[in-house]
């Protein structure tokens, strides 16, 4: 924030205790006071500053009066959510957009979660401030007062304020349910949390005792301590039961093994034939592998706005027999995007099999290119191919690297979930136009679109 932004905040924030002294009485002022100093550490941008002194007081008078109240739980959610078009006989000012008061235990991924309601309404956010606070309440949950720094008692909870665009009237519920829907998915996640990142330790300690001693064990192992140490954010959990019967093999889900949004959307527990699944689960159960990693064909509603991971781990008896598995759903922090593979547990085993076995000498000049396409690559695309697959599409793009040509690289998912293209186009070509042709054709050719 500069020196001119700054004072203007100050300016603000004095102007705000005037009105509030004006118009509250001693008591109110006093919170109202307390709230702002504790609460307004937000940067304030020009078009909010530029805005009339009395219309930000009634804004934020009226966020802190709602979330005064002791919020009734609905349907297991403890957020409280306003949504309305400010009125003036009523809220004492009045606006060209909606607005949302919520009031909600201060958690992780909030922000992100509403921003991904809003965006895939195709709102235009204005204003998003989330004010957390240590907030003291009553035995009855009345709020007392509002503080920076921890108080004995308080709790620690976001006041947040967003304008969108302006909804009519009989628009606003429809929008008060789905951010109902997405704080309660929220709020599911963040208390499973711990419980599904102590399943994996449990798992790890399981697989050291009853995994048979195969080639990936060792780095399978590391790969969910990598994750138990936080470069995965858990959303759910959920296991199943290997059952032989003559000579076929069920997966029985185990509907009290549901965690997180397993448990919140858990339908009618599933039996099914494993020769009736995907080639990638009965691939796993034929295989040595420990586990597998895929997509869910459904994006996230929290933290990312993108199709969720899959993580499955099998499970053996004291015989070293396969007794089930468990699916982990969650996304992967940004760690696992940023870092080199060769960081990673399971990657960093398949890409230097690919150096190893690509023919170049490391320290050579085309060892170094391909060394770099690696670490480059989509991290997704390097956990869902096989490792010849990956040194095949790896050389492809070494052999195009400097050349002015186009390459299509395809991989299906064996879960059936995806399928994955991987398009090399000269720069000087690439244009929002090829990109919308390039969509459309790979679109036909999945039968996606129609011609």
């Amino acid at each position: 924030m500069d020196a001119k932004t700054q004072g203007q905040r100050t300016d603000l924030l004095k102007s705000l205790v005037s009105i509030a002294k004006k118009k509250l009485n001693k008591s109110q002022a006093r919170q109202f006071e307390q709230f702002i100093v504790s609460a307004m550490h937000f940067y304030p941008d020009a078009d909010y500053l530029d805005r009339p002194a009395e219309e930000i007081f009634h804004s934020l008078w009226g966020l802190l009066s709602f979330s005064a109240m002791a919020a009734e739980p609905v349907d297991g959610c403890h957020a409280a959510v306003r949504v309305f078009n400010p009125d003036p006989d009523c809220d004492g000012w009045s606006s060209r957009y909606t607005s949302i008061y919520i009031n909600q235990r201060d958690m992780p991924f909030l922000v992100d979660s509403l921003r991904i309601v809003l965006n895939r309404r195709g709102l235009n956010i204005y204003t998003l401030q989330s004010n957390p606070v240590w907030a003291l309440r009553t035995h009855e949950g009345l709020l007392e007062s509002t503080h920076k720094e921890y108080m004995e008692g308080a709790q620690r909870e976001a006041l947040i304020r967003i304008e969108v665009d302006l909804h009519s009237e009989s628009e606003l519920a429809d929008l008060h349910l789905e951010l109902m829907a997405v704080l309660d998915d929220v709020e599911e996640v963040v208390g499973a949390f711990d419980p599904m990142r102590q399943r994996v330790d449990t798992l790890i300690n399981e697989l050291q005792e009853n995994a048979p001693d195969v080639d990936d064990l060792e780095e399978s192992l590391e790969f969910l301590r990598w994750i138990y140490n936080g470069y995965f954010t858990f959303t759910g959990c959920v296991e199943y039961e290997l059952m032989t019967e003559g000579s076929k093999q069920y997966l029985c889900e185990l509907p009290e093994s549901r965690c997180g949004l397993f448990r919140k959307y858990g339908r009618e527990a599933r039996r099914e034939l494993i020769d009736k699944l995907s080639p990638g689960v009965s691939g796993l159960y034929q295989s040595d592998d420990l586990l597998a990693v895929t997509k869910s064909s459904e994006r996230s509603r929290v933290h990312r706005d993108v199709y969720s991971d899959y993580i499955v781990i099998k499970r053996y008896d004291k015989t070293g027999q396969p007794l089930g598995e468990v699916r982990f759903l969650g996304l992967y922090t940004s760690q696992f995007y940023s870092y080199s593979p060769r960081r990673i547990p399971l990657l960093r085993k398949k890409v230097n099999w690919v150096l190893e076995h690509s023919g170049f000498s490391p320290n050579s000049h085309d060892g170094k290119a391909l060394m770099a396409i690696l670490d480059f690559h989509p991290r997704d695309e390097l956990f869902h191919v096989g490792r010849e697959a990956l040194a095949e599409t790896a050389i492809g793009i070494w052999q195009i690297y400097e050349r002015r040509t186009t390459r299509v690289f395809v991989h299906p998912d064996p879960f059936d979930k995806f399928v994955s293209c991987i398009v090399y186009i000269p720069r000087e070509h690439f244009s929002t136009s090829a990109r919308e042709k390039i969509q459309q054709v790979i679109g036909e050719a999945a039968g996606l679109h129609r011609k």
